[in-house]
Protein backbone atom coordinates (compact mmCIF):
# COMPACT_ATOMS: atom_id res chain seq x y z
CA UNK A 1 0.00 0.00 0.00
CA UNK A 2 2.60 2.52 0.34
CA UNK A 3 4.10 1.98 -2.96
CA UNK A 4 0.67 3.02 -3.92
CA UNK A 5 0.52 5.78 -2.50
CA UNK A 6 4.10 6.72 -3.33
CA UNK A 7 2.76 6.33 -6.72
CA UNK A 8 -0.19 8.67 -6.71
CA UNK A 9 2.55 11.42 -5.21
CA UNK A 10 5.04 11.25 -7.34
CA UNK A 11 2.90 10.69 -10.49
CA UNK A 12 0.31 14.38 -9.70
CA UNK A 13 -2.64 12.17 -9.27
CA UNK A 14 -3.23 13.27 -6.21
CA UNK A 15 -0.87 16.35 -4.97
CA UNK A 16 -1.76 16.41 -1.15
CA UNK A 17 -1.25 12.76 -0.16
CA UNK A 18 0.80 12.66 2.71
CA UNK A 19 2.26 9.40 4.41
CA UNK A 20 3.11 9.96 7.88
CA UNK A 21 3.33 6.66 9.41
CA UNK A 22 3.26 2.89 7.74
CA UNK A 23 -0.48 2.56 9.21
CA UNK A 24 -2.27 0.50 6.72
CA UNK A 25 -5.94 1.86 8.04
CA UNK A 26 -4.62 5.44 8.23
CA UNK A 27 -3.23 4.90 4.41
CA UNK A 28 -6.68 3.12 3.34
CA UNK A 29 -8.82 6.51 5.01
CA UNK A 30 -5.86 9.08 2.93
CA UNK A 31 -6.53 7.37 -0.19
CA UNK A 32 -9.88 7.48 -0.57
CA UNK A 33 -10.31 10.83 0.41
CA UNK A 34 -8.20 11.81 -1.81
CA UNK A 35 -9.60 9.74 -4.87
CA UNK A 36 -13.18 10.91 -3.65
CA UNK A 37 -11.68 14.60 -4.60
CA UNK A 38 -10.80 13.05 -8.07
CA UNK A 39 -11.96 15.49 -11.26
CA UNK A 40 -15.23 14.40 -13.59
CA UNK A 41 -14.14 16.35 -16.31
CA UNK A 42 -12.18 12.77 -17.08
CA UNK A 43 -13.13 10.21 -18.74
CA UNK A 44 -11.14 6.57 -18.67
CA UNK A 45 -11.04 5.01 -22.24
CA UNK A 46 -10.66 1.22 -23.07
CA UNK A 47 -8.55 0.45 -25.96
CA UNK A 48 -10.54 -3.33 -26.84
CA UNK A 49 -8.11 -4.48 -29.31
CA UNK A 50 -5.07 -4.19 -27.37
CA UNK A 51 -6.95 -5.51 -23.74
CA UNK A 52 -5.57 -9.00 -22.69
CA UNK A 53 -7.99 -9.25 -19.45
CA UNK A 54 -5.29 -9.58 -17.34
CA UNK A 55 -7.34 -7.89 -14.07
CA UNK A 56 -4.50 -5.55 -12.98
CA UNK A 57 -6.85 -2.82 -13.41
CA UNK A 58 -9.47 -4.49 -11.86
CA UNK A 59 -7.66 -5.00 -8.93
CA UNK A 60 -5.98 -1.34 -7.71
CA UNK A 61 -9.40 0.35 -8.08
CA UNK A 62 -9.85 2.52 -5.73
CA UNK A 63 -14.02 2.38 -6.65
CA UNK A 64 -13.44 -1.58 -5.91
CA UNK A 65 -11.52 -1.44 -3.43
CA UNK A 66 -14.33 0.67 -1.62
CA UNK A 67 -17.16 -2.01 -2.21
CA UNK A 68 -14.80 -4.98 -1.46
CA UNK A 69 -14.80 -6.57 2.26
CA UNK A 70 -12.40 -4.13 4.46
CA UNK A 71 -10.65 -7.70 5.86
CA UNK A 72 -10.38 -10.67 3.11
CA UNK A 73 -10.90 -7.91 -0.14
CA UNK A 74 -13.92 -10.27 -1.19
CA UNK A 75 -13.39 -9.80 -5.15
CA UNK A 76 -16.91 -11.20 -5.68
CA UNK A 77 -18.40 -7.49 -4.92
CA UNK A 78 -21.31 -6.52 -7.18
CA UNK A 79 -20.73 -2.79 -7.92
CA UNK A 80 -17.55 -2.37 -9.48
CA UNK A 81 -15.81 0.91 -11.54
CA UNK A 82 -13.61 -1.52 -13.53
CA UNK A 83 -14.10 -5.47 -14.03
CA UNK A 84 -12.86 -8.22 -15.87
CA UNK A 85 -15.17 -10.33 -18.35
CA UNK A 86 -15.37 -12.71 -21.12
CA UNK A 87 -11.74 -11.46 -21.17
CA UNK A 88 -11.89 -8.03 -21.27
CA UNK A 89 -12.09 -5.20 -19.04
CA UNK A 90 -15.33 -3.74 -18.86
CA UNK A 91 -16.17 0.17 -17.30
CA UNK A 92 -18.72 1.12 -15.49
CA UNK A 93 -18.72 5.14 -16.08
CA UNK A 94 -21.26 5.77 -13.62
CA UNK A 95 -18.79 4.09 -10.77
CA UNK A 96 -15.48 5.08 -12.07
CA UNK A 97 -13.47 8.48 -11.13
CA UNK A 98 -10.79 8.51 -13.95
CA UNK A 99 -8.29 8.51 -11.03
CA UNK A 100 -5.97 6.99 -13.56
CA UNK A 101 -4.44 4.36 -11.28
CA UNK A 102 -5.61 1.37 -13.38
CA UNK A 103 -3.78 2.95 -16.18
CA UNK A 104 -0.60 3.07 -14.80
CA UNK A 105 -1.25 -0.31 -13.94
CA UNK A 106 -2.06 -1.66 -17.20
CA UNK A 107 0.47 -3.84 -18.58
CA UNK A 108 -0.60 -3.23 -22.32
CA UNK A 109 -1.36 0.44 -22.25
CA UNK A 110 -4.70 -0.23 -23.50
CA UNK A 111 -6.33 2.18 -20.77
CA UNK A 112 -5.95 6.41 -21.14
CA UNK A 113 -7.52 9.22 -19.56
CA UNK A 114 -9.70 11.53 -22.17
CA UNK A 115 -10.08 15.40 -20.40
CA UNK A 116 -13.88 16.36 -21.60
CA UNK A 117 -14.31 19.29 -23.79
Amino acid sequence: MTFLFHHLKTSGIFRNVLIIANNRTYQRIILLREFNMAKKDKKLILSEESCIGCGNCASVCPSNLKQQKDIDFDVDTEARAIAVSNGMAVIDYNLCKACGICVKNCPVNSLTIEIAA
